[in-house]
């Protein structure tokens, strides 16, 4: 679903919130084209694009999020357009904390065929985009991304990170280097645990 080019919410609003927001089942989850911003327990579920797309490279917070189902986690790939126009987070920074980020399994991934189920990456990353901080959080894939597994690390402008697990279910090792600041299991118990409790934090019923 990539030709409908909507969001769940897009905002244009430096220092904005979003917080205990629901969206299910859309193109883009979150689309913020200013900043800085902050997301603070939302819950995003079968987001057939990006999680959070900022391709507009703004700084921003991702905290205490349940990202369920994400083609792509986030996306900081400026287009053509948006570079022309002068964007550049090099010298910005997104935190991810306390965050809980699946990649989804989508119907008609990009270069497969309609009947495929496929996901992409959890960042999808660019010369434009922002310095990185990954602090106590939960990743899972059951698969590697269309792309390859290149594309499954941890981008380059990573500066800090600290108390992560990836939950890897493919089998064999996880097919791209992981810095130390991430354990890495095969135990889906690990993220089962993390949602359930995230849900009775947040009052859903399970």
């Amino acid at each position: 679903m990539h030709s409908i080019n909507n969001a769940g919410l897009r905002f244009e609003n430096p220092f904005f919130t979003v917080e205990n927001i629901r969206i299910d089942n859309v193109e883009d989850g979150i689309r913020p084209v200013a900043g800085p911003f902050t997301i603070r327990g939302a819950w995003l579920s079968y987001i057939r694009d990006d999680c959070v797309e900022n391709d507009h490279v703004q700084p921003g917070l991702i905290d205490d999020s349940l990202f369920d189902g994400c083609y792509v986690a986030i996306s900081e790939r400026p287009s053509p357009a948006i570079a022309a126009s002068g964007f550049d987070g090099h010298n910005d920074l997104m935190t991810i904390q306390n965050s809980l980020l699946r990649l989804g399994r989508m119907p008609g991934p990009r270069g497969g065929l309609a009947t495929d189920l496929g996901n992409g990456q959890f960042f999808k990353w660019s010369s434009l985009a922002t310095k990185l901080e990954l602090d106590n959080n939960v990743f899972m894939a059951e698969q590697v991304g269309q792309s390859g597994t290149d594309t499954m690390g941890v981008p380059a402008s990573l500066i800090s990170c600290s108390n992560n697990d990836m939950v890897w279910l493919g089998g064999g090792p996880y097919p791209a280097p992981l810095p130390p600041c991430f354990t890495v299991t095969n135990d889906r118990g690990v993220w089962d645990d993390a949602v359930a409790a995230w849900k009775l934090q947040h009052g859903v019923a399970p």
